[in-house]
């Protein structure tokens, strides 16, 4: 959070250029909800449950930061920090044997799901008029994923951290 507030306020001090927004800065919040979110490690021994029944369905909150900057007519960069982390007490319905672990019904767990996403995108336009403009450009995406489930002395985490290129 501290680095979150120091880069918003550094960023918030870039002048204007004349008719030209080079810094777009977008702070977004709200709520969730979902549906379906089910689990099973490993896929072929582990007991497939739902974090649905676990966390809930929601209203759960987000937020996340996106700059753009504008380094002439042509270049462009894009940030987007959009992290998610939920972390719930309850109790499984029903005995799970996740990721080697066993996890007894009817006895206080603890849940967290994490799914942090970092993006930093480059776009060169080709082409502008009134109408419509032409970009492309790549993304690099940091995800990190986690899935834990805590109960007693016996803890599982499962992360997932991985580097994703993407062209535009």
């Amino acid at each position: 959070m501290r680095k979150t507030s120091i880069m918003l306020g550094l960023l918030s001090c870039n002048p204007l250029a004349a008719n030209e927004l080079k810094w777009d800065l977008v702070l977004e919040a709200g709520m969730l909800f979902q549906s379906k979110s089910d689990v099973q490690l490993p896929p072929d021994t582990g007991t497939r449950f739902s974090l649905v029944d676990a966390i809930g369905n929601g209203p759960l909150s987000y937020a996340r930061f996106e700059s753009k900057y504008a380094l002439n007519s042509k270049h462009r960069l894009r940030m987007l920090i959009a992290p998610l982390a939920i972390e719930e007490q309850g109790q499984l319905n029903k005995d799970i044997e996740f990721n080697g672990d066993t996890f007894i019904s009817n006895t206080e767990t603890t849940y967290r799901y994490q799914f942090n996403s970092y993006r930093l995108s480059y776009a060169y336009r080709f082409f502008e008029n009134s109408t419509y403009s032409w970009d492309a450009g790549f993304t690099a995406k940091i995800r990190d994923a986690e899935i834990a489930l805590a109960q007693g002395n016996t803890k599982t985490i499962i992360q997932i951290l991985g580097l994703y290129l993407y062209y535009t």
